[in-house]
C-alpha cells in the first residue's frame, strides 16, 4: 500500500512533485529488484529458510531484504494449497 501513495507520501514530506515522482520510482525500481532472486531461491532454499534469513534484516533494510523473502511467500502458499485438497 505504501508503494502505491509513495509519491504522495514524499510531496507531503517537503519534496517537489517532480523529485517526488523520481524518489517513487527509485523505490519501486528497487522493489523490482530485489524480489528478482525470489524466484530462484524460494524453491531452491525453501520457504521457511528463506524467511527465517530475511526477516531478522527486514526492520533495518526494508526493501532488500523483504521482497526476496516474505513478499513473494504468501503467493506462492496460495499456488500450493489448493493442490493439496483435491
Amino acid at each position: 500500500m505504501a508503494a502505491y501513495y509513495s509519491s504522495d507520501i514524499f510531496v507531503q514530506s517537503g519534496f517537489t512533485q517532480v523529485s517526488a515522482l523520481a524518489s517513487s520510482l527509485g523505490f519501486r525500481a528497487l522493489n523490482w529488484l530485489f524480489a528478482i532472486p525470489a524466484f530462484f531461491t524460494i524453491d531452491t532454499y525453501r520457504r521457511r529458510n528463506l524467511l527465517l534469513f530475511t526477516l531478522p534484516s527486514v526492520s533495518d533494510l526494508f526493501v532488500i531484504f523483504y521482497y526476496p523473502g516474505k513478499g513473494p511467500v504468501p503467493f506462492t502458499y496460495s499456488t500450493v494449497i489448493p493442490s493439496l485438497y483435491p
